[in-house]
């Protein structure tokens, strides 16, 4: 698979464990998001979403800034609407907080 491929490439010189894990995360996600964000087809195809996983992370490192990615509620929300529909736990708690808050979503405090 093509996100495989790419995250092997990326990583090839690290040595395995927790770091990169969450790396290879991390880039599968913004593989996802940059075939997304330049394809319409594929972001209608794309089946479930299938690094939800990925998609949480990267929503972290937008709502965190970090990662070299800076704060955006836009960016952050999107990521984790997406991983939310395919099931991710952690993600739908997520979308939760920013109804109430109001970040990057419209605000509903009926959440």
């Amino acid at each position: 698979e093509e996100a495989d491929v790419f995250c092997e490439e990326e990583t090839k010189n690290l040595p395995s464990g927790a770091e990169k894990r969450e790396l290879v995360l991390f880039l599968k996600g913004v593989w996802l998001m940059e075939v997304l964000r330049r394809d319409e087809q594929a972001a209608q195809t794309f089946q479930p979403l299938r690094y939800p996983g990925a998609l949480y992370r990267l929503g972290l490192l937008h709502e965190q800034g970090r990662g070299g990615l800076e704060q955006d509620a836009e960016s952050t929300s999107r990521c984790y609407r997406q991983a939310a529909t395919s099931g991710w736990i952690n993600a739908m708690y997520k979308m939760g907080i920013l109804h109430l808050s109001g970040m990057g979503v419209e605000m509903d405090p009926a959440v």
